[in-house]
């Protein structure tokens, strides 16, 4: 007899596990086909796993422009603080809050005047 829940399903997803790949290979080892109830709970934890996402960010850059801001995630020179869009005002940092001051400096040496909040 197998036991197992949504966490269970869950960790498989946060793994890299499809839905379709829990269920086949929980077949593959089940005495006739896979039960209704698990292929239920295998993809009713599927259909929520990953709206929403964590993530760590150390400094947060807000701008008027969009445009301006995908200039600066893609922009070589910037490259080493881990720029990233996430919403079109905002980018965030993969650096320190100690090296705000990086941002500064490298954002004024690509010709853009951040102003500190």
């Amino acid at each position: 007899m197998w036991r197992f829940s949504s966490g269970t399903v869950r960790r498989a997803l946060d793994s890299g596990s499809t839905p379709d790949a829990i269920a086949a290979d929980l077949a593959a080892v089940a005495v006739g086909a896979l039960p209704q109830p698990p292929s239920y709970l295998i993809h009713d934890t599927a259909r929520g796993h990953g709206r929403m996402r964590v993530t760590s960010a150390a400094c947060v850059i807000h701008g008027e422009e969009p445009s301006l801001l995908a200039e600066l995630a893609a922009h070589r020179k910037l490259a080493g603080l881990g720029l990233r869009q996430f919403d079109p005002p905002y980018l965030y940092a993969w650096c320190h809050l100690r090296d705000d001051e990086r941002v500064f400096t490298l954002s004024r040496i690509q010709g853009v005047m951040p102003a500190q909040p």
